[in-house]
């Protein structure tokens, strides 16, 4: 599967661009945490009890995924929430957490977060491969951009 590479800017993600001004592209899993997190709607998670005809204010796309799939975005839904504090700091790591789990078949997934000063914290997202002959390709020339938000 090849995936348009994305990464946060402090602007929101932003796809990434080759010198030439051409869409780089990737078929590692760089994407997958990023999507997980801030991929679904904060105005509302996923159910599964949606009453049809009704408006609904999770996001549009979980209605073609199976459950297991669907995108909640907890973690960007917890960062509004939550203030930057040793209990805040557990709610919004639990949540992170949360929305790693539908990448649990990968590897050991893990979420830790880490407050660095009054308002800003270090999430740090880790896939640990079960399989060892697992073939992380394109990773070596794959970096996505980190900025301090």
């Amino acid at each position: 599967m090849i995936d348009i590479i994305i990464y946060e800017s402090g602007n929101g993600g932003e796809i990434k661009l080759k010198d030439n001004g051409d869409i780089e592209t990737t078929q590692g899993l760089f994407n997958m945490p990023y999507l997980a997190h801030f991929g679904g709607n904060v105005e509302a998670s996923t159910t599964g009890n949606e009453i049809e005809g009704e408006e609904r204010f999770d996001w549009w796309g979980n209605e073609f995924l199976d459950e297991q799939f669907q995108m909640n975005s907890l973690l960007e839904k917890s960062l509004n929430e939550n203030n930057i504090s040793s209990s805040g700091r557990n709610f919004i790591e639990r949540d992170a957490k949360a929305d790693l789990e539908v990448l649990n078949s990968l590897g050991n997934i893990n979420s830790s977060v880490s407050i660095i000063s009054n308002d800003k914290i270090v999430i740090s997202d880790t896939i640990e491969q079960l399989n060892r002959s697992f073939i992380w390709d394109n990773t070596k020339e794959e970096i996505i951009e980190e900025k301090i938000i």
